[in-house]
């Protein structure tokens, strides 16, 4: 009818067992006569030197393995393995908080949807493993370039989200245009080959007064990101529909490795 008691309860029930033992055994006053000095201790206080040792070797000892264990696999449920950022769905959750407390408090949220050019390309070129070298590498040009009160994500693939509180368009441009030159100036190689990786970037700013979703804001800036693809990649484009405009930073482009 009921399952096996967590290991928590198994701990605590211990806990009680062995205290009630050794409260029972100081109230009644007995003695125990140790040694060839004929020490006399109170059982009570032995059973309580017991009671710790054995806590502590049968329950306490196996519950902290545990309790490292449950926070090592909700430390991998919340990080991309390979690049270190955080998880699509941690990301996301944070983008929705971000966006509750923007609207909640009348402030500006943009956000950045991240796509690395031509992966698939360099996967057929140096294989796999190059592949996944560009992508860490990526990642921690993004983890550098994130201020303090941004949050970074693989979002897809070869996408990352970036969160951006508090942050007008304008400056979130900037931002995403720092990291779009950071990564092209990243040296690469492979087989003896050397080559360079681009980013497009797509820059949205949170209709706070209209209260959209996290959804929605993702949307827009994915439609940013199709566009920065389609004028010729290694860019950034910027997409405001508050103020009812659309904005397009860019800079001049470097071919990805063919």
């Amino acid at each position: 009818m009921f399952g096996k008691p967590s290991r928590v309860v198994q701990f605590i029930l211990l806990l009680v067992l062995l205290a009630f033992l050794a409260v029972s055994s100081a109230e009644a006053g007995a003695l125990f006569v140790a040694g060839r000095w004929r020490l006399a201790l109170p059982i009570g206080l032995m059973t309580l030197a017991l009671f710790v040792a054995v806590a502590y070797v049968v329950a306490f000892q196996p519950m902290q393995a545990v309790l490292r264990r449950e926070q090592e696999l909700e430390r991998l449920a919340r990080t991309d393995e390979l690049t270190g950022l955080q998880t699509r769905q941690q990301i996301f959750d944070r983008l929705s908080a971000e966006l509750n407390r923007a609207i909640r408090n009348g402030e500006a949220l943009s956000c950045a949807l991240v796509d690395i050019d031509g992966l698939r390309q360099i996967n057929e070129k140096f294989g796999q493993a190059a592949g996944d070298s560009v992508l860490r590498s990526v990642g921690a040009v993004i983890g550098e370039s994130c201020r303090l009160y941004d949050t970074a994500g693989r979002y897809g693939g070869e996408e990352f989200l970036i969160v951006l509180p508090a942050t007008e368009m304008d400056d979130a441009a900037r931002v995403a245009d720092r990291l779009r030159r950071r990564v092209e100036e990243r040296q690469f190689a492979c087989h003896g080959q050397g080559f360079t990786v681009t980013v497009s970037i797509g820059v949205t700013l949170a209709d706070v007064l209209a209260g959209e979703t996290a959804d929605v804001l993702i949307s827009r800036a994915n439609k940013a990101l199709e566009r920065a693809k389609t004028d010729g990649r290694n860019r950034v484009s910027a997409v405001a529909t508050l103020a009812l405009v659309e904005q397009t930073t860019t800079r001049t482009p470097t071919p990805p490795p063919r």
